[in-house]
């Protein structure tokens, strides 16, 4: 991906020379049709990556370990909300604790 973006760097930089130097139409149109090559293939990459990231993403949450997990933090969240709510009927607040139960 780095490669690619240092690629069409250098061919934006050699367009620009190009045009500075009015070295003829041809080299131009012919740095311009690599570099929207380039950009094209880059965001074919971009999208790909997305897409992967998704599916190991939507792999992970769909795995046994990954709801067995998500069912224990529930569980020990009620827990905990449970103890809070009997520590505070019976007048004790604890207010030095920053754990949160969303």
């Amino acid at each position: 991906m780095a490669d690619l973006q240092a690629q069409v760097a250098e061919l934006q930089e050699a367009l620009h020379q190009a045009q500075d130097g009015n070295t003829g139409g041809g080299n131009t149109d012919a740095l311009m049709h690599e570099l929207h090559g380039l950009q094209e293939h880059n965001a074919q990459l971009t999208a790909d990556l997305d897409a992967a990231r998704a599916e190991a993403s939507a792999r992970v949450e769909r795995s046994p370990q990954f709801s067995n997990m998500r069912q224990m933090l529930s569980k020990k969240n009620l827990l905990v909300r449970q103890l809070r709510e009997q520590l505070q009927a019976h007048g004790i607040y604890v207010d030095d604790v920053d754990a949160q139960d969303d």
